[in-house]
């Protein structure tokens, strides 16, 4: 049984389990190994577990099935453009599921939830960065709705990448592309 519940510190060891799995899965041949093996590695237990501190107007969720940790998103308040900031946009900040509930709609119920909190918080349009060369993030964020605005290049550890600014417009129905029944995520 999928459970979504919101995440505190405490549940650091369980969002990082997912979260590490996640980008070992999804991002192997898209970025160098060395960079997935440094944001997988010990250390982000503990940032895991000091980001709702860091992130006071953040938050994580947790989705677990049958309770093994399955996926995380935390959102927030938007970051970027750089320098600015709309009170009305939410940010996607990340949404990872473990490959082995991938297809299972763990992605789809997280982002739903994501959707579901921000509106009840006033929010109106929900923004977020994605890899351009992680086709199975873009397809499942074209089917919820999410539509490609920008693009940015930034580092990632030494190693150029191109992020797209994706966004969902909260106060209408989203317009769902694909096949309503497969999970990309």
């Amino acid at each position: 049984m999928l459970t979504i519940r919101f995440a505190g510190a405490e549940d650091a060891e369980a969002i990082e389990a997912a979260r590490a799995a996640s980008w070992r899965a999804g991002y192997a041949g898209l970025l160098p190994q060395a960079v997935i093996d440094d944001l997988t590695g010990p250390d982000e237990v503990e940032r895991r577990r000091r980001w709702p501190e860091a992130n006071p107007h953040g938050r994580m969720l947790l989705a677990e099935v049958d309770g093994v940790p399955a996926g995380m998103a935390a959102f927030g308040p938007e970051r970027r453009p750089r320098g600015t900031s709309a009170p009305s946009r939410v940010e996607l900040y990340s949404l990872y599921v473990a490959p082995e509930f991938w297809s299972d709609g763990v992605g789809r119920a997280l982002l739903e939830r994501v959707v579901d909190e921000s509106r009840a918080s006033g929010y109106d349009r929900l923004v977020l960065w994605v890899l351009d060369t992680n086709t199975r993030a873009r397809r499942f964020y074209a089917r919820a709705g999410l539509t490609e605005t920008a693009r940015e290049e930034t580092e990632l550890r030494g190693h150029v990448v191109t992020h797209l600014r994706c966004e969902r417009d909260l106060t209408r129905p989203p317009r769902v592309s694909g096949d309503p029944g497969r999970e990309d995520t």
